[in-house]
């Protein structure tokens, strides 16, 4: 019988209640609708020897007979429409009957029933089962309900789970005023509603509500302790006393509501305080969820709840088998379509049951199903609640926009208190996809604000473990590199320290991996290496039961190489040796996109850490892979000395290859070969301009030209500076393959030969015009840097030029800081100290690097001041652009260069402080060798 209803398909679970009248519990959808329906099946002959004839002697069907009304009275009583069914052993065939009131026959002391030879349970009549379902029970009547909502409207076993997931129907409208005191569940709901300071009002207008923000009596009423145990949760992210209202539940409601809570609390924690390994505790929730269901003491809305969230738990840790069985079985138990949270919770239901089958085979899921169910009154005040915060949101952004002052009469923000209670709302309904998206929403908003609060950094670290927590990888991206450019840094630092290699999610796999990524240097070494450690056994295939599903839906290679990448600077040198095998033991060949952030970790590796045997791995590896990894590989042989290394990438470029330029270095390549590489890349130089002027475009790629530029000056007897030339007087090519030319020409004038620096120094307006992607014209303000280089502009002249550059667009901001880093008008490089505070990233981090430039020989006052500002940078971009800008220079570093890389040592970033060694140790083998 279940097989045959289960291939329609729909969800069919067993019952509980066979006793009592339902051996199954039926989940039908179609595009527009959904709904439960019970069944009772009697099978055998002895269920066919009552059949009804007409006249002609045909079978019409049959008679159900019971001695007692009790089965017939449950059937037709119940919230759930049921139908009867005779079924056919012998022909297979099963018959049914809808019970209803009309359809039920008296025979005296019992009753009978007609169940019909025509009704069949096939898929000729599956639109009829459907209209069963769907044609019995009506929708609550919300119109109007607003402003007289209260605990006392909802039916006792219904207040505390109506109380956390539909806030509106038991909370006192926000226009009520608190003349009357309310009650526990109603406090409840206002907070589920993020509205503290109302209950902060009620508790101060009434001495019987009990101020949440005080230890609660003991020995009082639970359901205040529960509102003060949520109270603490939401303004201390503290579950203790959560824990204790869920372990003094007097009833399965109370049980249900606070276990429900505590579980999700507990799924959100980042950390557990000093000394204590920070994790998401997400087996103690799923343990608490185990001891709900088997307690087996929860009515039947109230463990169908339960089970919606252990579904989703046991989703996040990759039992897919088992949370669809928890998600199907609990949509049996939401049978009363006229209660708001039992649909909302279906909803909840379908959507991680959608999830799982849309992973397996997307055409398998039903979506129009599952967008029908998410159309509920929930989701309808939960979308309401969003709306007001993001145009609360919007009207602050405004106002600080047209720099409007004004006064807040009212404590609060009704966008961090509306997104509070949406991303409460869908955390406890259990729709993860929902409540990430609300996570995110709220992060976002908590990150953007954190400036203006008490404690920006807390707000921060706040927001992005949130992040993390959503599944929202690229806004987690964005929030770092911000922090990196702008500060603070400790607020990333906090967060990613707090990343564990054990108890990763499904949603947090890949925010995990892109913050690794993005901010590994900032891990403290023993847990980089720890957690170093632990990506390079999973890029191995080492994988437990527990990593393989939740990993299922992560890119894995590419993810773990990333994320490796990030801490091999932080981890200890000793980790380096397993990473290095893990390398030389790839499969041949693997060339495809996931090894495409390998080299990152290639170059980091430390030499002496890797033994004989993994170097000879690698060294394989290096010489059979033809792409971008066996050159990362040779690159860094070729740098510790291996000359066969570096014999095999300089035959690549000459053969053609020009990235093999990037494992060589251009100063390796000898006369012979750069002759062969010039001529190749004036060739592709001057295809550039070709397509240009035909108006063909090509975005991305390798910097031909500015490789191009640096080889002519590196071997100027062999130079073609035709086509370089050409390409910067010409309007029409790409402002990306002018500008590294034309820094070069900035840095190096006197070294470009007289026949092409008249030429351009002719035409300095066509230098300045290019175009960028898709056709738009640009001035970068290349054309006047280079007049003043070439000296075209001068003096009086070249200052103004300088003056209208800083005050025009930023890529003009950014020529400005580029000449006054060269060391033009040294009487106009005070203005670095406005540009390294401009509101674009790329003109401060060019600021910075002119400053480290300009310190590191013979800084004036006012530089090197500027100097020790940036040191002390909020972030890490700008102290690493000026430790950059330090070692442009092959001379001993100043006293203000020493100190510079000095201080740098302490970075949080293992990055700077890498790089800060880096040029102390240059300058110490420059000072012990001889003049």
């Amino acid at each position: 019988m279940s097989l045959k209803l289960s291939k329609f398909p729909w969800h069919v679970v067993p019952s509980n209640n066979r006793d009592e009248g339902t051996d199954l519990y039926v989940t039908t959808s179609d595009a527009n609708r959904h709904g439960v329906l019970g069944v009772q099946v009697k099978t055998g002959p002895s269920y066919f020897r009552r059949p009804k004839l007409d006249g002609e002697g045909v079978i019409l069907g049959w008679w159900y007979y019971e001695s007692s009304r009790r089965h017939f009275d449950y059937w037709t009583s119940h919230s759930a429409p049921h139908i009867l069914v005779l079924y056919d052993e012998e022909a297979d065939t099963a018959y049914w009957v809808h019970v209803t009131p009309d359809k039920v026959v008296s025979t005296g002391k019992g009753c009978k029933i007609l169940v019909p030879a025509e009704r069949k349970v096939d898929g000729d009549h599956r639109n009829d089962l459907l209209a069963v379902t769907h044609g019995r029970g009506s929708s609550p009547t919300l119109e109007g309900t607003a402003f007289w909502a209260g605990a006392r409207n909802i039916a006792p076993e219904e207040q505390l789970r109506c109380a956390l997931i539909a806030p509106r129907l038991v909370a006192p409208h926000r226009n009520a005023g608190n003349q009357k005191p309310i009650t526990a569940v109603e406090a409840v709901a206002l907070l589920a509603q993020g509205r503290f300071r109302a209950l902060v009002a009620f508790a101060e207008e009434h001495p019987d509500v009990p101020d949440p923000r005080e230890e609660p009596p003991e020995g009082g009423d639970w359901a205040w302790s529960f509102t003060a145990a949520i109270w603490d949760w939401a303004t201390t992210d503290s579950v203790d006393r959560l824990r204790a209202s869920f372990a003094s539940a007097p009833g399965g409601r109370e049980k249900a509501a606070s276990g429900i809570f505590f579980a999700c609390a507990l799924q959100r924690v980042q950390s557990h305080g000093e000394g204590v390994e920070p994790q998401t505790r997400h087996s103690e929730a799923l343990a608490v969820l185990d001891e709900l269901v088997d307690g087996g003491d929860l009515g039947a809305s109230d463990l169908g709840w339960v089970l919606v969230q252990r579904a989703r738990s046991k989703s996040e840790a990759g039992q897919d088998e088992e949370a669809e069985s928890d998600a199907g079985s609990a949509l049996t138990k939401f049978v009363d379509q006229r209660d708001v949270t039992t649909t909302a919770l279906a909803a909840a239901a379908r959507a991680t049951a959608w999830g799982i089958v849309a992973a397996r085979d997307f055409q398998e899921a039903d979506l129009g199903s599952l967008i029908t169910a998410s159309d509920n009154a929930v989701s309808w005040w939960r979308s309401q609640a969003i709306s007001e915060a993001l145009t609360s949101a919007a009207s602050t952004h405004f106002n600080t926009w047209a720099e409007k002052r004004y006064l807040m009469l009212t404590g609060g923000n009704a966008a961090d208190d509306n997104l509070f209670a949406a991303e409460l709302n869908a955390d406890l309904l259990g729709d993860q996809g929902i409540f990430g998206h609300v996570a995110s929403l709220k992060a976002r908003q908590r990150m953007m604000s954190a400036a203006s609060s008490r404690d920006e950094v807390a707000e921060l670290i706040e927001g992005l473990d949130a992040l993390r927590g959503s599944g929202d990888e690229s806004s987690l991206e964005s929030a770092i590199v911000h922090l990196r450019r702008a500060g603070p840094i400790e607020a990333a630092a906090n967060s990613v320290n707090k990343i564990s290699p054990d108890e990763w999610t499904r949603t947090t796999a890949g925010t995990n991996f892109s913050a690794l990524r993005l901010a590994g240097d900032l891990v403290e070494e023993a847990t980089a290496s720890d957690l170093l450690l632990s990506v390079t056994r999973l890029a191995a295939g080492e994988t437990t039961d527990y990593e393989k599903l939740v990993l299922r839906s992560v890119l894995v290679e590419h993810s773990v190489f990333g994320a490796a990448a990030g801490l091999m600077r932080s981890a200890s040198t000793s980790t380096h040796q397993a990473v290095a095998r893990m390398i030389g033991a790839l499969p041949r060949p693997q060339l495809d996109h996931s090894v495409s952030r390998l080299p990152d970790v290639i170059w980091q590796l430390d030499f002496d850490q890797v033994p004989v045997p993994e170097r000879s791995a690698l060294s394989e590896l290096g010489w059979s892979d033809q792409g971008r990894l066996g050159i990362a590989v040779l690159g860094w042989l070729a740098a510790n000395k291996d000359t066969d290394a570096l014999g095999e990438l300089r035959r690549r470029a000459v053969s053609g290859d020009l990235a093999a330029l990037d494992g060589l270095g251009l100063q390796a390549i000898d006369e012979a070969e750069a002759a062969s590489i010039i001529e190749r890349l004036a060739g592709i130089v001057t295809d550039t301009i070709s397509s240009a002027r035909k108006g063909t475009l090509s975005i991305g790629g390798r910097d031909n030209s500015g490789t191009l530029t640096r080889l002519n000056f590196l071997f100027p007897k062999l130079a073609m500076w035709d086509p370089i030339v050409e390409l910067l007087c010409e309007p029409r090519v790409l402002e990306d393959d002018k500008l590294s030319p034309c820094y070069l020409v900035v840095e190096t004038p006197d070294q470009l030969p007289e026949e092409p620096r008249n030429r351009l120094a002719g035409d300095i307006d066509s230098i300045g015009k290019a175009v960028r992607a898709f056709g738009r014209p640009s001035d970068s303000g290349m054309g006047v840097a280079i007049s003043i280089a070439l000296g075209v502009a001068s003096g009086g002249d070249a200052d103004t030029a300088i003056a209208r550059l800083v005050s025009g667009s930023p890529q003009h901001r950014q020529a400005a800081a580029l000449l006054l880093g060269s060391g033009y008008r040294s009487n106009m490089q005070p203005v670095l100290a406005a540009l390294a505070g401009d509101t674009h990233f790329e003109v401060r981090r060019t600021a910075a690097e002119a400053v480290g430039k300009l310190a590191g020989v013979s800084p004036s006052p006012q530089i090197d001041e500027l100097a020790r500002h940036l040191v002390a940078h909020r972030g890490t971009d700008l102290p690493e652009a000026l430790l950059i800008g330090l070692g442009q220079h092959d001379q001993v570093l100043s006293g203000t260069g020493v100190e510079i890389a000095q201080r740098l040592e302490g970075s949080p970033s293992a990055r700077v402080r890498h790089s800060a060694q880096r040029l102390l140790s240059r300058q110490s083998s420059q000072q012990a060798t001889p003049s």
